[in-house]
């Protein structure tokens, strides 16, 4: 594993104060790697400091990972994974899957995003905290709040996403020809896929849509935003989907009632913007719902909370979710089978799946 904190001098900073500011983006690559001899040693948070303040992301400093620490890249070139985490989580909170599909031949950088994660200091100690595009104010109308906020993030906070992605895929396409750089000759640019949970996957989607370098592309439990949904996509997807679904703590049963009756209403229209997608889309698409996860399962969440919300629990969710990515990816990167994906997209009982 190994990280780079990027500028990009062309970008303003739309999130921070300083009108000098210019854009950051913090990259984490996972990678396949020489043997090791040493014991796997690379700390989940390479600098707490990054995130003073933040009692959920400090309370992880102890935790190692499985990786090792800027380790010699293995002789070999490797299709590239862009991932982008969950809108308000650290780029490492998909460590699980990020290290499964580096162990099995890819290389994926996993994109950060600051003014929508829990960064709060830059390594020059400069802050990196979300001043001067704040949410709207949440009042007491469930529905008005949420769709206010997708508004937002639709018109403040998806336009910079995408962006820090073209960003890192130049700086990428760098690395691969620099001869200083450990990623010389290993990256293979005609295979690029991208992933991501929550928010990351409707960036991945819009990735997909967009740019033709994108050529597969997996949501993992994100509702989408942009244009892909009326666009479509021309190369194959996967919409992973949870099926547990979080509502507030209400005093009364009506009242339980009625936000209930408001969260079906917006998963009916997040749902109403996957079938344009796939009515848009002219390649391979699948649409999977795992059984008794929910949001937080796609990510790392319920590692660091074992005990919280979830059936399905953290080592089974994580072992269908990398095992049904993982096929995905070998199958559209990497040529492999069809068989191959059909078989783990059946041998997990977890999964009820939509395709064409």
């Amino acid at each position: 594993m190994r990280e780079y904190q990027w500028t990009d001098a062309e970008r303003s900073d739309p999130f921070t104060a300083d009108v000098n500011d210019r854009r950051r983006v913090p990259v984490r690559i996972w990678y396949p790697a020489v043997e090791q001899t040493a014991d796997p040693s690379a700390p989940y948070i390479l600098d707490p400091t990054e995130f003073t303040g933040v009692e959920d992301v400090q309370g992880a400093a102890h935790v190692r990972t499985n990786a090792h620490l800027d380790a010699e890249v293995a002789a070999d070139r490797f299709p590239l994974l862009l991932y982008n985490h969950g809108g308000g989580w650290p780029r490492f909170t998909g460590t699980f899957i990020g290290e499964e599909l580096a162990s099995h031949g890819y290389i994926v950088a996993s994109v950060g995003h600051d003014g929508f994660n829990q960064s709060t200091q830059r390594p020059d100690g400069s802050s990196a905290a979300n001043d001067a595009l704040p949410f709207p104010e949440q009042g007491e109308d469930l529905k008005a709040g949420a769709l206010a906020a997708w508004d937002h993030l639709e018109e403040h906070f998806f336009p910079q996403w995408i962006a820090d992605n073209l960003y890192a895929l130049a700086r990428l396409e760098e690395l691969a020809v620099d001869s200083s750089s450990p990623f010389a000759g290993r990256l293979d640019l005609g295979l690029v896929g991208a992933l991501g949970w929550s928010f990351g996957g409707a960036t991945a989607i819009q990735l997909l849509s967009q740019d033709r370098r994108v050529t597969a592309a997996v949501d993992m439990d994100g509702q989408l935003f942009g244009g892909a949904h009326t666009r479509g996509a021309a190369a194959p997807f996967m919409l992973l989907k949870s099926t547990g679904v979080d509502v507030p703590p209400s005093e009364t049963e009506e009242e339980r009632e009625r936000t209930e009756g408001i969260i079906v209403e917006l998963v009916a229209m997040v749902t109403e913007r996957e079938d344009a997608l796939i009515a848009a889309s002219t390649a391979d698409w699948y649409r999977v719902e795992v059984a008794e996860s929910t949001h937080g399962t796609f990510s790392d969440f319920l590692h660091l909370t074992p005990d919280g919300i979830g059936e399905i629990g953290s080592e089974r969710g994580h072992q269908v979710l990398t095992g049904v990515t993982r096929a995905f990816f070998d199958r559209y990167l990497k040529a492999a089978p069809a068989t191959a994906l059909d078989q783990a997209l059946t041998s997990f009982a977890e999964l009820s799946v939509e395709r064409n």
